[in-house]
């Protein structure tokens, strides 16, 4: 099963900032676990958010992860993320 490395260099976010990277950690989660193909779990420490999501394949994170960050950025949050195949 493939893995994906997402991480998010956020600094230190907002409350509301910090509760939508909760969010898209949960709803990318729950929708690996409702299809039965893998999971999603995150960290956060010392500014990085790095989000592991096994099961799904890159285009499929990518689509995710340009929504959210685009998002985001409209609501004026600062953030970089990178994407990476971890096998």
């Amino acid at each position: 099963m493939s893995r994906i490395i997402i991480t998010f260099a956020v600094g230190t976010p907002t409350r509301w900032f910090r509760e939508n990277l909760d969010d898209f950690i949960w709803i990318l989660d729950r929708n690996l676990k409702n299809s039965s193909r893998g999971v999603a779990e995150g960290r956060y420490e010392n500014g990085i958010l790095t989000v592991t999501a096994t099961g799904i394949p890159m285009p499929e994170v990518q689509a995710y992860v340009d929504v959210f960050a685009e998002s985001m950025r409209r609501h004026g949050q600062k953030l970089i993320v990178n994407i990476s195949d971890a096998d």
